[in-house]
């Protein structure tokens, strides 16, 4: 029986994690990243390290294209249309790629990391509450992780100081094109914070004019979690 119950979840995991049928002309171009050890650790600071202004701002840049408009033919495709948020325009329903999640993900549990900075005046119970996300944020690039599975190859090497062999993590990578994803968002991108535009048919305006939810921060890029997160 538990041999079964395991067999229908790991079925039902790996069918909710297989790649979306793409219909919305989202670009799927592959292209090899060839890894340059020099060039990967300037990016890196870019997006990690020490607070600061420069960072933040990459990371803003990063993310500014999330919230996208999703026509009403892919909604009824997916059979959401009883339960997905239509903008009030008319320009269609609230929608992002995964991708920006799993940003918003790897930002928040960067902020976490400096915790004091970026929540200098937290209480207890928003500590909680912030552990609690960031627990969801690690979960869900624990199954992205699996989902995409990259087989590219780590090998060793011998260093000049250490008597543990070194990681070699220069391995080409096969990679979507991002600048063709950024683009596509770009046209499709939608400012969710307009107030007015995010209605919810029984609480009212979903943003104020601060682009604050209720009794919530400003999320900044918009990104929806799962409910009780």
């Amino acid at each position: 029986m538990h041999g079964l119950l395991i067999s229908i979840y790991t079925a039902v995991f790996l069918t909710s994690l297989r790649p979306h049928e793409n219909t919305l002309g989202i670009p799927n171009k592959e292209v090899i990243f060839e890894v340059n050890p020099a060039l990967n650790k300037s990016i890196a600071r870019i997006y990690a390290g020490e607070p600061s202004d420069e960072l933040d701002t990459a990371w803003h840049k990063l993310m500014r294209y999330a919230n996208i408009a999703i026509p009403e033919q892919e909604i009824r495709r997916l059979d959401r249309l009883d339960e997905s948020v239509r903008f009030t325009d008319g320009s269609g329903y609230f929608g992002q790629m995964t991708v920006y999640h799993h940003l918003h993900c790897i930002q928040r549990i960067h902020k976490f990391l400096h915790v004091d900075h970026y929540w200098p005046n937290a209480t207890q119970e928003e500590l909680f509450l912030l552990r609690a996300h960031n627990t969801h944020c690690l979960d869900t690039l624990r199954q992205s992780v699996m989902c995409q599975g990259d087989t590219s190859l780590i090998t060793f090497k011998w260093g000049l100081s250490q008597r543990v062999p070194l990681g070699n993590f220069s391995s080409p990578h096969t990679c979507r094109d991002w600048s063709a994803l950024e683009e596509y968002n770009k046209q499709t991108w939608v400012d969710v914070f307009q107030l007015g535009l995010v209605v919810h048919p029984k609480f009212g305006a979903a943003y104020d004019t601060d682009g604050k939810g209720e009794g919530k921060e400003r999320q900044g890029t918009g990104v929806v979690v799962e409910e009780g997160v």
